[in-house]
């Protein structure tokens, strides 16, 4: 039963390590200049996988940022114009309106900021990476 654990971690290690087109191409993308990196090497590789997932954190904290950020805008405005009315029925849900805008626009932030932070994490391995001696 142990070998059969001992085999499968180091299986799943091997196919982790590996480089997909796909991968190759997402670090392409991101001005990484695999060609002149020794891939065999763990350290590399370990940098490489690192920078795939902190682009893939901070691409999803930044569709979850502008999601609350255009939702905290689209609030704020049907709660304005809901309080513009002169009808006193319309001052609760403008209010409620409003408020919702107010707290989804501040739910927004810490994504904002943790996708900055994520890029700048990448972009410090990039640079690591990119001034590797060849």
């Amino acid at each position: 039963m142990k070998k059969i654990v001992v085999i499968f971690s180091l299986l799943c290690l091997v196919c982790q390590a590996q480089f997909t087109p796909k991968k190759i191409e997402k670090l392409n993308q991101l001005d990484i200049k695999t060609y002149s990196l020794n891939l065999e090497d763990n350290q590399i590789q370990q940098d490489l996988n690192q920078i795939l997932t902190l682009d893939k954190k901070r691409k999803g904290n930044k569709v979850w940022a502008i999601v609350f950020s255009s939702v905290a805008v689209a609030s704020a405005i049907a709660g304005s114009v809901a309080l513009d009315k002169d009808e006193p029925l319309t001052y609760f849900p403008g209010g409620v309106l409003l408020l919702g805008g107010v707290v989804y626009g501040g739910v927004s932030v810490p994504f904002w900021i943790s996708s900055h932070k994520r890029k700048k994490e990448r972009d410090v391995l990039i640079e690591k990476l990119n001034y590797l001696p060849e």
